[in-house]
């Protein structure tokens, strides 16, 4: 039967699959690169006892270890719901109690363990484990991004301004950068005078405008 039989496609198959599974471990031999398998757990302290409603978070900061705060809802798409805003001490989660009732709220940072504003419909201040209403600042209702500095100040942005909170009051608005794309936007501050804020705007799939990615630094003054 078989000297000059055809190996069938099959077989063919098979032969090129084991190849191709010999191939990687012979180039990774060959680069003098060592991969380890394995991944070795750290535990983490402290550990957040489970929450028992339906909690979505959808922001979180922690400006030191076991103390943060957490926002979202608490409901699901079909039952109605509400905005909520967690402390976490130690190995437990708290609610803290909203000043009024909201429909949102979608980010939280921090200045410290005891002092974050939290960005939504309105904005609200944590300090001293309560939340209060915060005087908005004087940019659009809708705000796109927030970060603080530990120590120093907050920066918030809409689609065409920003304003920095100094822990009483907002000051005057500055423009973006014409150009800025108002879309996805992101904003992280290393100090009160170093932040990135970075947005896209999506491109449409099978036309010839591709997406686009603006970036701008914040020097305490300007962008």
């Amino acid at each position: 039967m078989g000297e000059g039989r055809t190996p069938s496609s099959s077989g063919l198959r098979r032969g090129r699959r084991a190849a191709r599974l010999l191939l990687v471990p012979l180039l990774v031999m060959a680069s003098g690169c060592i991969v380890e398998a394995t991944w070795t757990p750290q535990e983490a302290e402290p550990v957040a006892d489970a929450l028992p409603d339906r909690y979505t978070v959808t922001d979180v900061a922690c400006p030191e270890p076991g103390a943060c705060v957490a926002v979202g809802r608490l409901g699901t798409l079909a039952t109605t719901s509400e905005a909520v805003v967690l402390r976490q001490d130690g190995a437990s989660w708290a609610r803290v109690p909203l000043p009024l009732p909201l429909p949102d709220v979608r980010a939280v940072s921090c200045t410290g363990p005891d002092d974050c504003l939290v960005l939504g419909a309105l904005d609200l201040r944590y300090h001293d484990g309560e939340l209060t209403v915060l005087v908005p600042p004087p940019l659009d209702e809708v705000r796109a991004a927030l970060d603080c500095v530990p120590g120093g100040g907050c920066l918030q942005v809409d689609s065409a301004s920003s304003a920095w909170w100094d822990g009483t009051a907002w000051s005057a608005p500055v423009p973006l950068p014409a150009g800025m794309m108002p879309t996805d936007t992101q904003l992280s501050c290393a100090t009160e005078t170093s932040c990135l804020l970075v947005a896209t705007e999506w491109g449409l799939e099978g036309w010839p405008t591709p997406g686009t990615v603006t970036s701008s630094t914040w020097d305490g003054t300007t962008w």
